[in-house]
């Protein structure tokens, strides 16, 4: 479970983050998402997948303390993920404004076109809502299925 035995990591980024005197729209985002994501580490354990490529990459970044506008975009793109595979999992009912500010961006940014062949762009508008979606059928199905929330 990453997130919740990961708590120091988080808190030490989340501090870096704080120094910041003069944060980018991006970094403003991860500031916002980072203390999100350690108040509720433990719905994130239990609906991220831990196999993308994402929570590896995340942890790495975090290990970095590196929170230049580069360090933090990487960041923001694992958030994405993060948030976006809660979503689909979850919906509405279970999202807040952090998730939607950053989804939103996301989603409305002339930098993450769905039509762009990045690993974030597959994994957002591909991927995960395919891998979700296969879940829900296979617990339809009867098969051998963990419930991820």
């Amino acid at each position: 479970m990453p997130f919740t035995t990961n708590h120091i990591l988080l808190e030490t980024y989340n501090r870096s983050l704080e120094t910041i005197s003069d944060p980018t729209p991006i970094q403003s985002l991860v500031r916002r998402g980072i203390p999100h994501l350690l108040e509720s580490s433990m719905i994130f354990n239990v609906c991220i997948s831990m196999d993308s490529p994402f929570t590896e990459e995340f942890f790495e970044k975090l290990k970095t303390e590196d929170t230049s506008h580069d360090g933090c975009f990487a960041v923001f793109e694992c958030l994405v993920i993060f948030f976006r595979e809660k979503w689909l999992r979850l919906g509405n009912r279970r999202t807040d404004a952090v998730e939607r500010d950053i989804l939103h961006y996301f989603e409305t940014s002339p930098e993450w076109n769905q039509n762009l062949g990045t690993l974030i762009c597959a994994w957002y508008w591909r991927h995960l809502p395919r891998r979700v979606m296969d879940d829900v059928r296979r617990q339809s199905a009867g098969e051998e299925f963990v419930d991820m929330c």
